[in-house]
């Protein structure tokens, strides 16, 4: 048998080469992930634009449900926490408000409540009671 020696052991070539192939493998899967993360990063970018497009007029203050909705299942699909920007509590991606001004900072629901006005850019939310 053929035995070679990486790193002071000493192994065999056909152990040498399930090793390559082991660790190919375990890269290719890496890069997959990389891939499919960055995707869904970049679907997330797309809504934060979308949102920004929106012409939020001082009447009308909520976000169309639908993009709402998109958010909160990509957050979901990222297996993301998001903490809100006052009390610093981890939201799962159906307790958070997405407040309608230019920012879309995510508060919990007992902060936004309390807000009368963005934390960020200060625009003055008008609340329907």
């Amino acid at each position: 048998m053929n035995y070679i020696i990486i790193m002071s052991c000493k192994i065999t070539i056909a152990e040498k080469k399930r090793l390559e192939k082991k660790a190919k493998i375990g890269w290719a899967m890496y890069y997959k992930e990389l891939d499919e993360t960055h995707d869904l990063i970049q679907q997330n970018y797309d809504l934060i634009k979308k949102l920004n497009n929106i012409n939020t007029n001082t009447e009308n203050q909520k976000l169309p449900s639908n993009l709402v909705e998109e958010i909160r299942e990509l957050y979901t699909v990222m297996k993301r926490k998001v903490e809100c920007p006052i009390c610093y509590e981890e939201m799962e991606s159906n307790d958070f408000i997405i407040s309608a001004c230019n920012c879309k900072v995510k508060y919990c629901k007992t902060c936004y409540d309390k807000l009368n006005e963005c934390a960020l850019c200060k625009w003055k939310y008008k609340k329907n009671k």
